[in-house]
């Protein structure tokens, strides 16, 4: 037989393997498509629907059991509303004429009710402030009778000068032991995550119902850094980040997470332990960054996820869910990104990740001034049974419930 009358036949084949390939591929990306981009996995319903918010920034259910809400405003002002209203019930507190905006990350980032705030109606709140430019955080107390704080009853636990109006981090956290936990960023400095005088770039702890050594709160003995250990400051309880805008505890487990803001190349989710170093600015994600020299990996602790920047964008940090409404997504840690949605990854130790879960990809504002407009997520939030809500920086509140 003729070798040459093959020819044709095998031509046919190639092309119709070529064919079935590019169908093959075809329907993979149409799959993915439809599952992660169509057709979400979860819905956003709107709480506080007939509340005009000005660029809301956190929002924090009352640990006493009323069913009330506060939500911050950049500009400074928090407002409470019960969680099935439509309309707030009043202000809890205004502070419009402390709080410094003078830069786009400037603002009042969050509130933290005290674990004893049934008993002594204390809590806690991180803003920007200016002349001189610094992050203040201070404590209120809230009125019984009218649900109010007055803002002259202002006391200022902690400042931390900062050289810009960026990378100031925001967050704000109570540990079961009464000790809080506070998310600072680098403020634009690259060297910061790394020196050990500043406060910058840090995870910090401190006790705000002991204070001792001529300061407003106390150093917790079991600090790694306690007594300034290595030089380092004794409030630091873990550094080497850029902008860990939001920091959670699993409410089951009790660690820490962070979502860390990017650079250039990746967004990190950290899971924050006593005295790791989380690498910035000798390190971005997995990689060695070129801002500072000797970058050694094994020096730092790499993060449970590092997402390319082309995957999610300007990550905001989230929580690991532990409530009833969505059993499928229990025990994972669901986050936002600014500029792309909602998204959630595991937690175990099989290596870092670089691939999310995607829930909601840009959703968009469906009421209000807004509706049709991309979501911009400024926080994820927690009430007192686990579930989950959505801030919308463009002025909106969402529950996250099954589509």
């Amino acid at each position: 037989m003729n070798p040459k009358t093959w020819v044709p036949r095998r031509r046919w084949l190639r092309w119709l393997l070529g064919v079935l390939g590019a169908v093959v591929l075809t329907i993979a990306v149409l799959a993915l498509v439809r599952a992660y981009l169509l057709f979400p996995q979860v819905a956003l319903e709107p709480i506080l629907r007939d509340e005009p918010l000005e660029m809301p920034t956190h929002l924090a259910e009352f640990p006493d059991g009323s069913g009330e809400m506060a939500v911050t405003e950049k500009a400074g002002r928090i407002l409470r509303f019960h969680r099935d209203a439509p309309r707030a019930a009043g202000v809890l507190l205004d502070l419009r004429a402390r709080v410094a905006i003078e830069g786009w990350e400037d603002g009042l980032f969050s509130i933290a009710f005290h674990p004893r705030f049934r008993e002594n109606g204390k809590f806690f709140v991180f803003y920007t402030a200016a002349e001189p430019r610094r992050v203040v955080i201070s404590r209120f107390t809230m009125d019984r009778d009218t649900r109010t704080a007055d803002p002259a009853g202002e006391e200022t636990i902690l400042t931390i000068g900062k050289p810009s109006p960026n990378h100031n981090g925001g967050s704000l956290v109570f540990a079961p032991d009464g000790t809080l936990f506070l998310g600072v960023g680098d403020s634009q400095v690259a060297r910061h995550g790394q020196q050990r005088d500043t406060l910058l770039g840090k995870v910090l702890r401190i006790d705000v119902d002991r204070p001792g050594d001529g300061r407003a709160y106390g150093i917790p003995p079991d600090n790694p850094f306690a007594g300034g250990r290595d030089g380092f400051r004794p409030e630091i309880w873990a550094y080497g980040f850029r902008n860990p805008w939001r920091i959670s505890l699993d409410r089951e487990t009790g660690e820490m997470y962070a979502g860390d803001v990017g650079s250039t190349r990746f967004e990190e989710v950290d899971r924050v332990v006593k005295g790791g170093n989380y690498g910035w600015a000798h390190m971005e994600g997995e990689a060695c960054s070129d801002l500072l020299p000797n970058c050694n990996p094994a020096d730092f602790r790499f993060p449970l996820a590092a997402f390319p920047r082309y995957v999610t964008r300007a990550i905001i940090g989230g929580h690991v869910y532990r409530g009833e409404q969505l059993p499928w997504l229990r025990g994972k840690y669901v986050f936002g990104t600014y500029f792309r949605g909602l998204y959630a990854i595991p937690i175990d130790d099989s290596g870092v990740i670089t691939l999310p879960e995607v829930l909601l990809y840009r959703p968009r504002a469906d009421h209000g001034a807004n509706e049709g407009k991309e979501i911009r997520i400024s926080s994820l939030a927690e009430d007192l049974s686990g579930e989950l809500y959505v801030v919308d920086l463009k002025g909106g509140l969402y529950r996250i419930v099954e589509r």
